[in-house]
């Protein structure tokens, strides 16, 4: 049902009615009120329902240009200067940048698929509709190959979505791992070609989508194959297949704009809560997204008194994941002066016009060996990136303090942004050649290391040197190049041998016949380590009316991709609840888990 059919039946509450809109609103996974979500579907016009799955599907414009035939050649790529990404490396082979992961150890996986897609057995291939044939990223008329440059503009297409999830405990990737592999844990996003029939739309998802079998689609042509347009389009799709739906855009000029709003052509993105002027939409992003993502733990000190001490090299990566966390450090320094930089994602430049990869603007302070504060800097600009620098003299040697925060800019009832969506990774550097400890600093670099298993499984975790500044003229090399990856053991104790977990747990109905209805649930389960793990004998129990309950107990195996499948009995109710009573196998140990062990879906 498009806009055309609910203003033509008198508004979404009239055309829909209360009890279906609370189940549409149940199924994407939103969280508004009803009066809120019929108040969207009245006013957008890419936002349309599907009344047989009950679910919100958005076909998107974000500014993307209109016309032209569906078969049309891409554009060629606007320029843009590689070296204007410092964090990232270049020069990279296609096998490199196709394995690009920016958690490697998450379980949840956001694919950034740009090597062509064929989609079926999902909700875009209803009613008869063939297989939907992707084509791959192509920017020089060559589909069957990437360029150097095209490999450039992936791994610059990456770093932006990387950035903008940063502050969950995802992996952003291109390395494939199977339509199968992200059931239940992640969403894959096909990037190519045109939308259908040349139609206009940048991208299109259903929304509440992440770990179905429906991917998300990004069109470039419809943004002249710009990296800067479809960085921000992957995003946005994403964002809607965890649940979110459009904000308000910003007036043109102005200097940030939400992610999920028309946002390619500003300077900085963010994620927002609709606290700006003229926002209608008041979903808290952070929020909505987490029913499926959990936001990463603080990693180092929250005060003076905790502060993570600086290793001689005098540099550390971070990321702010929550709204108001400040990371202290410790370092020890002689008397004189003192540079202390702490850098964001840096920047990519596309036909001269510069803009942020990230979204943490940085605020950065000094404190004395007694805890007072000596020095706050927090840049008002952002045209040259989001950082912060505090050059100082020291009065005396000692152990000093320095904290990084994220921060807004302006009021958000002037257009301004708060510290909301002011979060994502930073690298800090402390640069003093008298530090009476450690060998020199070389260049300003550091380790990005993804966590280790805290529940079970020990192993390795990958850790990624990036370079912010290959030093000074005369200075010494870097001792790595940027993104070097290194693998360091975890020290994980008081683990069973071989241990397993229920990754997740999903819910969604069939109809049938006769206004009857057969629940299905998918049980997801995964080794310590995060492989998918066979031949789990499951035993589960369906409720939620008589129907249900005298089924009894069901059983199921898990598939070679960890996957567990139980369907209902055919009922005439309007709840189902699905419980995961025992999970075995021999060898294996179920350790706790996160996820809920009991999902309940109503309609």
């Amino acid at each position: 049902m498009n806009h055309g059919d609910i203003t033509a039946r008198g508004g979404a509450l009239k055309a829909l009615g209360r009890a279906k809109l609370q189940r549409i609103k149940a199924q994407s996974s939103v969280n508004l009120t009803i009066e809120a979500l019929a108040a969207k579907l009245d006013k957008e016009k890419d936002l349309y329902v599907d009344t047989t799955s009950e679910q919100l599907l958005h076909k998107c414009e974000m500014g993307a240009r209109s016309g032209g035939p569906n078969s049309a050649p891409a554009a060629a790529a606007p320029s843009m200067s590689m070296d204007d990404i410092p964090i990232f490396a270049t020069g990279l082979t296609k096998e490199e940048v196709f394995s690009l992961s920016s958690k490697p150890g998450a379980l949840k996986k956001i694919l950034l698929d740009f090597d062509g897609h064929t989609t079926t057995n999902s909700k875009w291939n209803i009613k008869g509709q063939p297989p939907i044939i992707s084509p791959p990223w192509d920017t020089d008329g060559n589909p069957d190959s990437f360029s150097e440059t095209e490999l450039g503009q992936l791994k610059a297409i990456w770093s932006i979505v990387a950035e903008d999830y940063a502050p969950f405990d995802v992996d952003v990737t291109l390395k494939d791992p199977g339509d199968a592999a992200l059931l239940g844990i992640g969403v894959r996003v096909v990037i190519g070609g045109d939308s259908p029939g040349g139609v206009g739309m940048g991208g299109t998802a259903w929304v509440g989508s992440f770990g179905t079998n429906n991917p998300a689609f990004v069109y470039p042509y419809r943004f002249y194959s710009s990296v800067k347009g479809t960085g921000e389009a992957a995003s946005h799709e994403a964002g809607h297949t965890l649940g979110l739906l459009h904000d308000d855009s910003m007036p043109d000029g102005n200097n940030w704009a939400p992610i999920m709003a028309s946002s390619r052509q500003f300077n900085l993105t963010m994620w927002s809560k609709g606290e700006y002027v003229g926002a209608s939409n008041k979903q808290d992003d952070f929020d909505v997204m987490g029913q499926f993502l959990d936001l990463l733990p603080q990693q180092y000190g929250r005060s003076t008194a905790t502060a993570t001490p600086l290793s001689s090299a005098s540099s550390i990566a971070g990321v702010i994941s929550n709204q108001g966390q400040i990371e202290f450090f410790s370092f020890k320094a002689n008397a004189g002066d003192i540079s202390i930089t702490a850098m964001g994602a840096g920047t990519i430049t596309v036909d001269s016009a510069v803009y942020n990869i990230g979204d943490l603007d940085i605020e950065l302070s000094l404190y004395d060996p007694a805890g007072n504060l000596l020095q706050t800097v927090n840049p008002p600009g952002i045209a040259d990136g989001l950082g912060a620098k505090i050059s100082a003299n020291l009065p005396a040697a000692g152990t000093y303090f320095v904290s990084v925060k994220g921060v807004g800019a302006g009021e958000p009832s002037m257009y301004g942004y708060s510290n909301y969506g002011s979060r994502g990774r930073y690298v800090l550097s402390v640069g003093d050649p008298r530090m009476p400890t450690g060998d020199p600093v070389d260049c300003v670099g550091g380790w990005d290391c993804t966590k280790c298993n805290t529940r079970c499984g020990g192993g390795s975790r990958t850790c990624t040197f990036r370079v912010v500044d290959p030093g000074q003229e005369g200075g010494l090399p870097c001792r790595f190049s940027s993104g070097f990856v290194k693998a360091v053991q975890c020290n994980m104790q008081g683990c069973p041998a071989r241990s397993m977990r229920l990754i997740n747990l999903k819910l969604d109905k069939q109809k049938l016949s006769g206004g009857r209805v057969r629940c299905r649930a998918a049980a997801v389960i995964k080794t310590a380590a995060g492989e998918a793990l066979q031949g789990v004998n499951i035993i589960g129990r369906w409720s939620g009316d008589q129907a249900m309950a005298a089924a009894g107990d069901v059983s199921s195996v898990t598939s070679k991709v960890g996957i567990a499948l139980f369907n209902s009995r055919p009922v005439n109710g309007h709840t189902c609840t699905f419980t995961m009573a025992s999970a075995a196998r021999d060898g294996y140990t179920l350790a706790q888990t996160q996820v809920q062990m009991t999902k309940t879906m109503s309609w």
